[in-house]
């Protein structure tokens, strides 16, 4: 009985450390605003000056590649994530919520690690179509202060007319994706480039996705 015992025994304990690396292991690690928002790596300059001059959250101004990670999670909490190595390594915090049209929705700050190096300055803000409203794994509910982030440009919610509007002709990929931006050369602190660029996803004329990066080159 007691060989029989210990048997059963060592067939639990395997079992268990089965389960722990197993799918739910999996479905609990934290979701990457890359692999959450898969959007298109290559952007092409479409346009002559910066798509956005300002991001706002209420009386919070946000400056890409000056601002970091942790003065966002100062004022809206959360915990900072890590992912990735080398050109995919990327830091970020995400929460959930809903915007000012009561549209479930999931708010991105991250930083490009590659080019921000430890500092961790944010170099992407999107906001991404959340229909199921629960919050992906790693991402906590958005606080009463978060309701809403102003780019100046169409988001979710907006129709692909409202986009064309305000940027001109443009026409989705097969996935529905769409990319404004621009490549302007700086003297300043030495020569180089900095990119900005605004990314859609569009599904049934409505935007679903929005996201604005910025990544200056030197």
């Amino acid at each position: 009985m007691t060989m029989v015992h210990g048997k059963y025994r060592w067939f639990a304990i395997m079992m268990l450390g089965l389960a722990a690396s197993g799918p739910n292991a999996m479905a609990a690690t934290p979701l990457s605003p890359y692999k959450a928002l898969r959007l298109p790596n290559a952007v092409h300059p479409t346009l002559s000056t910066a798509p956005v001059q300002a991001i706002t959250v209420g009386p919070f101004n946000i400056e890409l590649e000056v601002m970091r990670l942790d003065a966002v999670k100062k004022q809206f909490g959360g915990t900072i994530r890590g992912a990735g190595d080398a050109a995919k390594a990327v830091t970020w915090l995400c929460y959930a919520g809903k915007n000012t049209a009561q549209m479930p929705v999931v708010y991105w700050f991250a930083s490009n690690d590659e080019m921000s190096g430890d500092h961790h300055e944010v170099t992407q803000i999107a906001v991404q179509s959340n229909p199921g409203g629960i919050a992906p794994n790693g991402c906590r509910d958005a606080p009463t202060s978060l309701t809403e982030i102003n780019f100046g440009v169409p988001s979710v919610g907006s129709t692909l007319d409202d986009v064309v509007k305000h940027f001109g002709p443009g026409k989705p990929d097969p996935k529905g994706y769409l990319s404004y931006a621009t490549e302007v050369a700086v003297k300043e602190p030495k020569d180089g480039t900095v990119t900005q660029s605004v990314q859609y996803r569009v599904r049934g004329g409505v935007v679903t996705t929005v996201s604005v990066s910025q990544v200056s080159a030197f």
